[in-house]
Parts: C-alpha cells; structure tokens; sequence
C-alpha cells in the first residue's frame, strides 16, 4: 500500500500553471472510484488542495480502493480523514496554527456523540439533539463552528462515495423548510432570579495588590542577594572583576515586570515586544504602536499592529515606575535601546504569557492566599485606577487601554463607576424638572 504525497513541477511553476501533482498512477495505488482504471496525473493551484486530494487518494488505499453507495463508512472514518488533512495543512504552513488546532477541537468533539454512526445513516434529528443536549451551554458561535465542522466531514464523505451524490448534508443549518439543523440566540440567556442574583466582577482591591506586589519584590531581593553572595565568592577566589572573565549577574525583576503590568494596562503581546526606545523617561511616557502577533505558521508569533490597529498611543509612567524602570535599564544584560524592556534570558521575546503567570502571579497569589489571577487582571487593575482617578470619562480611558470605542470601555467597566448618593439625587431632581408635570 503506497501513501500518496503531493509533489511539486517546477516545470510547471515556472511557466504560471498548476504545478502540485497528485499521481495515482503507480500499479501499488489503488484509484478512487469513478477515476481512471489505470490512475491519472491531477495538478492543483496549492499545495493545500492538493494535500486534500491525497487524503481522499491514500483513504481509498485504507478502504481497498473506495466504496460505493451500499458501503458507507462511519463518521469516525469521515473525521480521521478530515483532521489528517487539517495536521498536513498545519505541518505545512498553510494553515495558522490557532485556526487549524480549534478545527481539530471542532472536528473532533463530534466522535463521541455520532462517530460509530454510518455517514449515509446520520440525520438532522441526531446532530439538533446534541447541540440541544450536551452543546447547549456553548456560545451560539461556538455551536456554529462545531455544526460547520461536522459538515465539512459529512462533504468529505460524499467525495468518498460514502454518502449519495444527491442527498442533503445533514449538517446543513435549517432553511426555512424545517429539515435541518437549527441553532437559536439566546437573547436572554439568565433567568430573572440569575439576573437579580448574579454576582459581578467588582474592581480591585488595592490592598490585596500591594499585597501581591510585596511579595514578589521581597523574592526578587531574596534571591538577588544570594546571587550577589555567590558573585562575590567567585570574585575572592579569582581575583578582579573582568580579569578572568566572571559573569555579570543576571538580576531578577518580576517586581518591576508586575508592577509595570499594574501600572501601565498594556496587554502581554504589547508589553513584551516593548522596546528601550519606546519609553521616554523625559516626557514620563511610554509610546505603545506594536505588539506581538499571530505569524500563522506552527504557533510562531512575529511583532505587528496591536489588537486594536491603532497606529499608536501614550501611556504616562507613574514616578515609582519610572524609578524601577530607570533601576532595572542599569542591571538588564539588554539595555541597548534597541533591546526588549523584557526580554528572555537570551534576549528573545517572551511569547507566552504562562511563564510570567505561573512564574509570578500564581506564585505570589498562592502565598497571599488570595483566588488566582489571570495576566490580563492586571489590566483590569489598571482600568479600575482610572476609573477612581477619571471617573466616567470613558474617551480618556479608552485611549489609555486602546480600546477602538467607548462603548466597548462603558460595557466592561461601566458598573465600577461608583457615585455618592448625592449625584444620584441632583440627576433625580434634573430629571424631575425636565418631566415638567
């Protein structure tokens, strides 16, 4: 049994034309029903539709050379073949990671519900009950990428002659004709009593923070002081610093890391490809215009726009940040300015935000004894500090966050804005007067 591969004609490429090439004439390949007894030469415009013919070709040289109508394959097969050509796709760049993996996550999560289910047997009934049962609590778009999925695999199946030509995908969303999947909005997703009862994210405590802050800094000093120690033995047995070459020490500050986060509301993808250059310490200002991105190939991340495309924006430097900042710059091994403000310890960016999360917010939480925090919390910190310094001035604070509209800002923390009573009594008496009966 041979596993067709597409292969690529530079002959072909170098005049314009399709050059992948899906040959299944080979004697040991066995051909897909309705093609050529003897096999053929199929040339495809990329790579990616040429990998998923193959997939067809090599599920043929699994199921002895195809099968027809009266030989449906079960939906689990339809599946691996499909997640096998989503893996290739992936594996050759041709897919963005992120979007390939939640395909696999859509594709899969169907096998135990009607994977040992023949694909010319599954009906709507079967899929709307899962979607009903189990999928019920998922976000509407959620339900609508697992149904789209499921019938990718199902179209997958008719080309493999598991399904007839002529019959309805029975993954199709419904048409108005009432045969087919229907997937509803949940306008109003909480009871009234879950609406009355619901708790809300309240704003930070700043205790609790400084608590946290403390923490870290009081690890940072601990450990700091105990390379220093070790530096100085080497120093005591090998003579002047640089006469033989002793390492500068590599210093420890998660101290200055979280407090930036704290204090500054930038996102790990921003905060992570800062640069020296883009902190000006003379105008206590730090410029905001990239951030860490999404390269599409293998999970790899490259420095683009922000999340928000705004060309850029200024974030202010409180002066006990300015004061770590301007420490940190004189110990960092990178402080050319050209270099990352945090950077690895060879100098690379920090492309997941899990290292400094477990390393150091989990860590400090768990001996507070407070409830974990996400990094994107203390983004939320800082918004909760604008909030009690600018009040309901959500254009400011929207520009500090670089949120695209204001909106977005009064949705997520419009119920932090606490007023006295005595606000709420002057807007009663303007309101009162504008009644005017």
């Amino acid at each position: 049994m041979l596993n067709v591969q597409p292969q690529k004609s530079e002959y072909h490429a170098k005049r314009g034309w399709k050059c992948w090439l899906v040959n299944t004439k080979p004697k040991g390949v066995k051909k897909l029903p309705g093609s050529n007894p003897v096999g053929e030469k199929v040339y495809f415009a990329t790579k990616a539709e040429a990998a998923e013919h193959c997939a067809l070709v090599n599920a043929a040289q699994v199921l002895n050379g195809g099968v027809g109508d009266s030989q449906s394959g079960t939906v689990a097969e339809a599946i691996e073949q499909l997640t096998t050509s989503i893996q290739n796709r992936i594996f050759s760049g041709d897919l963005a990671y992120t979007t390939g993996k939640a395909y696999l996550n859509n594709t899969s999560c169907w096998l135990e519900y009607v994977g040992s289910l023949r694909c010319d047997e599954i009906t709507y009934q079967h899929i709307q009950a899962v979607i009903d049962g189990d999928f019920a609590d998922l976000a509407y778009k959620t339900q609508c990428d697992k149904a789209q999925q499921l019938s990718r695999v199902l179209e997958l199946a008719r080309k493999l002659g598991w399904i007839a030509p002529n019959a309805p995908n029975a993954a199709a969303r419904e048409k108005g004709d009432g045969i087919g999947v229907a997937i509803y909005r949940r306008r109003h997703g909480k009871s009234e009593a879950d609406a009355r009862t619901d708790p809300v994210k309240e704003p930070f405590d700043p205790k609790v923070i400084g608590q946290l802050v403390k923490f870290v800094r009081e690890e940072d000093d601990k450990l700091n002081a105990e390379r220093v120690a070790i530096w100085k033995r080497k120093q005591d047995l090998h003579g002047k610093v640089g006469h033989n070459g002793l390492p500068q020490i590599q210093w420890r500050a998660n101290a200055t890391v979280l407090e930036f986060a704290l204090q500054t509301g930038l996102r790990f993808s921003e905060q992570a490809a800062l640069r020296w250059h883009d902190i000006e310490f003379v105008k206590h200002r730090i410029k905001v215009s990239v951030a860490l991105r999404c390269a599409g190939k293998g999970g790899l991340k490259e420095v683009g726009q922000t999340k928000s495309y705004n060309s850029k924006r200024y974030v202010p430097i409180t002066h006990q940040l300015k004061a770590l900042l301007q420490d940190w710059k004189l110990k960092s091994q990178f402080s050319k300015d050209d270099d990352l403000v945090f950077p690895t310890s060879h100098g690379s960016h920090q492309y997941s935000s899990c290292n400094w999360r477990k390393r150091i917010l989990h860590h400090a939480c768990e001996w507070v004894a407070v409830p974990q925090l996400n990094w994107h919390d203390c983004r939320h910190f800082f918004a909760s500090v604008c909030l009690a310094n600018y009040g309901d001035n959500y254009a400011k604070i929207a520009d500090l966050l670089g949120h695209d509209s204001t909106d977005f800002t009064r949705r997520v923390y419009g119920h932090w804005v606490e007023k006295e009573q005595a606000d709420y009594e002057a807007e009663a008496d303007a309101l009162s007067n504008a009644v005017g009966y």
